[in-house]
């Protein structure tokens, strides 16, 4: 005898997210990137303050790290790991990019995850992007979704570093050298 076994519904909602989260746009070349100004996006940080990138990040050098699936954060995480260690004084966001077809009706609820997770200090530099997310998404390109992609904006909001192929340490110092030297640590000079 055959038994059926109910359907959790958190369970199909994300299988759901995950099957229309990402489509797959083939990945940019770094040459085909840098110069271009960052796609304007808008969002929310983790702590409510409402952002438009890259114009309210003018005036300064930012590294962005973006993300489009949750297995993006184990990348990001060593990008951070490794820019704390170089002692890096540029300010730095995380910019998860949310995309799929029922996130509209969750976003809050996503948010209030990160939140769980992610230390209150750190909130407003967790910039959440929902409805722009395709615009990043057709700038970078979404294959091998769990890669962040990291960026250095000049600024004027010009990316003037890009990476998505993973940490290591010599991605990070190729990242520092768009950096001027006295926004680092002395180990990595």
């Amino acid at each position: 005898m055959s038994k059926i076994l109910p359907i959790n519904p958190l369970a199909l909602i994300s299988v759901c997210l995950f099957l229309f989260s990402c489509s797959r746009v083939p990945n940019k070349s770094p040459e085909s990137i840098l110069g271009k100004p960052f796609p304007i996006l808008k969002g929310k940080s983790l702590s409510q303050k409402k952002w438009t990138l890259p114009s309210d990040l003018k005036g300064q050098k930012t590294i962005l790290l973006t993300g489009y699936v949750q297995g993006a954060q184990f990348d990001i995480d060593r990008w951070l790991i490794g820019l704390s260690m170089a002692k890096v004084k540029t300010p730095v966001f995380e910019v998860p990019a949310v995309k799929g077809f029922f996130i509209g009706l969750f976003k809050e609820r996503l948010d209030q995850s990160m939140r769980n997770g992610i230390p209150s200090e750190i909130w407003k530099a967790v910039v959440t992007v929902y409805g722009d997310s395709e615009k990043l998404i057709n700038f970078t390109g979404s294959q091998k979704p769990r890669n962040s992609r990291v960026f250095v904006l000049d600024k004027n909001g010009k990316v003037i570093y890009f990476h998505d192929r993973g940490f290591s340490v010599n991605n990070l110092q190729r990242l520092l050298k768009a950096l001027p030297p006295k926004d680092y640590g002395a180990c990595f000079k």
